[in-house]
């Protein structure tokens, strides 16, 4: 069923990419409206069922504020107002500059996974923190063997996942991907312990 997708949303892509073209206003337009819209579509899919009073005293809102986040047209939002709905409903908010290409790659997808994180879940983070080591764990093994291999192996040094990323094609996969999700990984989890 994906598959049936997937031209048309490239060609909307194809079309977006052409109207884009040397037209600066439309870009910065066109972000500023796949924002609005997104945001406020994922406040009526958090919603639910509720009447905005009763998801109002869910996120410690006015029905008026509510009202207000589920309008696509309202550009108002502040980090404070996200952080505190993201808080109340036990997710996570990311707001960060990219480019065009990752723009399009996450505003494309408008799958009720993408419009509804799922709250907080300790498994997974477990799960995720459990996976991360042992890709990092594998690709050090794949950076010891190689070096073994180049018969280097009296010299080699596992401080530095540069150099695994260096000796193995596999391993500079790995190591890159890890590091980001590790990364991200250690900075929410020092957030958490200084909350």
């Amino acid at each position: 069923m994906d598959g049936e997708h997937q031209p048309a949303a490239s060609h909307r892509i194809s079309r977006l990419a052409n109207k884009m073209r040397d037209r600066k206003v439309y870009r910065d337009s066109y972000v500023s409206s796949m924002t609005r819209q997104f945001l406020a579509r994922q406040m009526r899919e958090f919603r639910g069922l509720s009447s905005q009073v009763e998801f109002g005293v869910k996120i410690d809102k006015q029905q008026t504020i509510v009202s207000r986040l589920e309008d696509p047209n309202y550009g108002r939002w502040t980090l404070q107002t996200m952080f505190e709905v993201a808080s109340k409903l036990n997710v996570a908010v990311l707001v960060r500059f990219v480019d065009f290409t990752t723009f399009f790659r996450v505003t494309n997808d408008r799958s009720r996974d993408a419009l509804l994180p799922q709250p907080y879940d300790q498994q997974k983070i477990d799960n995720l923190a459990y996976e991360m080591e042992t890709d990092f764990s594998q690709a050090s093994v794949a950076f010891y063997n190689e070096a073994q291999r180049s018969n280097n192996a009296s010299t080699v040094s596992f401080g530095s996942a540069e150099q695994a990323a260096a000796l193995t094609p596999a391993a500079n996969e790995n190591v890159g991907t890890n590091r980001a999700k590790f990364r991200a990984f250690t900075a929410d989890a020092a957030l958490t312990e200084t909350a």
